[in-house]
């Protein structure tokens, strides 16, 4: 007798061995599309899992944005410090060097 849930074959019996089924009920019931064909139930059978288990993905997760955080840390706590030939925002000023701009003689009295 094979189950015609599971394609089980066993010796007959009300209930099938595999999967725990009362053949007759079974019977009874619609067919609502719910039986798998020999092939159907090999490709659910060979359904793999992840290749990248949860674990593996949340460790590289974590290490990418701790090492960005990190980056972005030690980018942004250095001295700012410009090269040769930096463009200032306005030219610097002349100053006369022949002339002080301030004496204590000014102020003695």
């Amino acid at each position: 007798m094979v189950c015609p849930a599971c394609g089980y074959e066993q010796d007959k019996s009300p209930e099938c061995l595999k999967c725990g089924i009362i053949i007759h009920k079974f019977n009874k019931q619609p067919d609502h599309g719910t039986r798998f064909t020999q092939n159907q139930q090999d490709i659910v059978q060979n359904i793999k899992p992840s290749a990248i288990p949860i674990k593996t993905a949340v460790i590289v997760l974590c290490s990418f944005v701790f090492i960005v955080f990190s980056a972005f840390n030690w980018w942004t706590s250095r001295p700012v410090s410009y090269g040769p030939g930096a463009v200032a925002s306005k030219p610097p000023e002349q100053t006369d060097t022949e002339t002080p701009q301030f004496s204590f003689n000014d102020f003695r009295g």
